[in-house]
């Protein structure tokens, strides 16, 4: 199985496959029972890494996605 990281537009980072997550100080946080992972992307989740909901009572609107990176004239 491959995973998938889907970005929900004004959301979270779904992440769904076989995962290993780690905190900043690297000890494994458990997600043995999770089919899909939704990772926090406004910064306000009271339950960091995972998303609570906080990015609605907020308003968080995510940024528009990258432009691909235009190449130098030769």
């Amino acid at each position: 199985m491959t995973v998938r990281i889907k970005v929900r537009a004004g959301g979270p980072f779904a992440v769904e496959g076989p995962i290993r997550l780690v905190d900043a100080e690297g000890n494994p946080i458990d997600i043995a029972d999770r089919k899909v992972v939704l990772l926090c992307r406004c910064g306000a989740s009271r339950s960091r890494p995972f998303c609570d909901g906080a990015h609605y009572r907020i308003g968080f609107e995510s940024p528009p996605p990258c432009a691909e990176e235009e190449e130098e004239p030769t």
